[in-house]
């Protein structure tokens, strides 16, 4: 019987001792477990994933209490999924997305997270210019960091301009007799890509600045402007003109944007008005032989506008983690990050502090910049979601038919339709 008690005895001491093992194992990994932070993000090419892990890896080793989780959607997916995703709770903390009407929108819906508090403790108005603070304000509040900008502008072959001895034109006319010398030789002046609409805003952007300037064109973005103005019906005719002589690429409707690059570097097409965020798509191997200048001014009387999209970086209201949130977003503003950031995927840091990538192409776009009198952030990012995809689908339609009388009823009846839409909204938020 005391043989059996102490057998009971010991192996009671061993489960006991085995118990405490595994409770202070469990114990040990619950205190040891790492908040998640989610983050959605549209950077799907090499450049901007490496870029975006080597910051997150950075933060993740000097808060060893925190992992960042990915969420890597197409543009176009998280455009059409992003609201969504910010009402669930715990789906997403913070989205690396866009300026203007896009950020607006949801902190209209009350779905981004006010940073004005954090904004002033932390001086952050120290760190970024006057007109890149202004994009991520709204009713006198900040709701996102901003992290990077590009410019939209044209590029070219080098080699090519030089072999047909033409130079990138200052002003209309020059450019005119650009694309015509460039036609002459069996080259499709201009690539577009309307498979994605979104490219096809810049050129009514540029045109419609270039002609009418920026007030005028910010009125037209807010529906202020009627489509069957003088001025608007200018903008077509431009327009058209370089449409009814051929300049632009024939086979547009089932290519996009970034398809452009080998048709340039093959000779097939001569220049492609675009952004900077298409770099990774660009040969290395001839990167050096692109080239880059500023979309041409057209009246001397007008300013020079340029069109250069701000990237910003914004916590959702739902987050569950919004302190760690706070922190990202505050690593993700310092001038150091930014400067690293911006020079893996070739674009500027906005923080002012920060030191600009020692690219040939960004030198090109600086001077330009430096020139500039004034900018817009991207037509598509700027209206308001559907009178905007109204346009544009118009817009494409005039690419392959150029009737100005027709496109600018449509236009008109667009516009109509948005302010109807804009002040039922008003109506029923009151």
């Amino acid at each position: 019987m005391k043989g059996n008690a102490k057998k009971n005895t010991k192996g009671l001491l061993r489960f006991t001792t085995i118990l405490g093992f595994l409770f202070t194992c469990f114990l040990c990994q619950f205190t040891y477990a790492k908040a998640v932070l989610k983050v959605a993000t549209s950077g799907l090419n090499s450049d901007n994933r490496e870029a975006i892990y080597s910051v997150s890896h950075q933060f993740e080793q000097l808060n060893p209490g925190v992992k960042i989780q990915f969420i890597f959607q197409s543009d176009t997916k998280l455009k059409g999924g992003l609201s969504k995703l910010l009402k669930q709770q715990n789906a997403v903390d913070i989205v690396i997305w866009h300026s203007g009407e896009r950020l607006n929108d949801f902190i209209e819906q009350d779905l981004v997270l006010d940073i004005t508090e954090l904004w002033n403790d932390k001086q952050l108005n120290n760190q970024f210019t006057s007109i890149n603070k202004d994009i991520v304000m709204m009713n006198g509040q900040s709701w996102a960091i901003p992290i990077s900008y590009y410019q939209w502008g044209i590029y070219y072959k080098k080699s090519l301009f030089k072999r047909l001895a033409i130079s990138p034109p200052e002003n209309w006319q020059q450019f005119v007799d650009m694309l015509t010398i460039i036609k002459q030789n069996n080259i499709a002046p201009i690539y577009i890509g309307s498979k994605n609409l979104w490219p096809i805003g810049a050129w009514f952007e540029y045109l419609n600045l270039r002609l009418n300037g920026l007030e005028y064109h910010n009125a037209f973005v807010r529906g202020e402007v009627s489509a069957n103005s003088e001025r608007i019906k200018e903008v077509l005719e431009y327009w058209k003109n370089l449409i009814d002589r051929d300049y632009f690429f024939e086979k547009h409707q089932g290519k996009d944007l970034a398809d452009g690059f080998p048709f340039i570097y093959r000779e097939l097409a001569a220049i492609i008005l675009s952004g900077h965020m298409v770099k990774p798509y660009m040969d290395e191997q001839i990167i050096d032989d692109i080239g880059f200048f500023p979309f041409p001014k057209i009246k001397n009387n007008i300013a020079n506008i340029q069109v250069t999209p701000v990237d910003v970086m914004f916590i959702a209201k739902s987050s569950v983690q919004q302190e760690w949130a706070k922190k990202l977003i505050l690593f993700a503003a310092n001038k150091d990050v930014q400067t690293a950031f911006n020079a893996k995927i070739k674009q500027f840091p906005v923080n002012k502090h920060s030191i600009i990538s020692n690219s040939n192409l960004l030198k090109e776009m600086q001077t330009s910049l430096n020139q500039a009198e004034g900018r817009t952030y991207f037509y598509d990012r700027e209206v308001k979601k559907q009178y905007g995809q109204d346009n544009l689908e118009i817009w494409k339609a005039f690419l392959i038919k150029p009737d100005i009388k027709k496109t600018m009823i449509k236009m008109e009846q667009a516009r109509i339709n948005y302010l109807a839409r804009n002040k039922e909204s008003k109506i029923s938020k009151e």
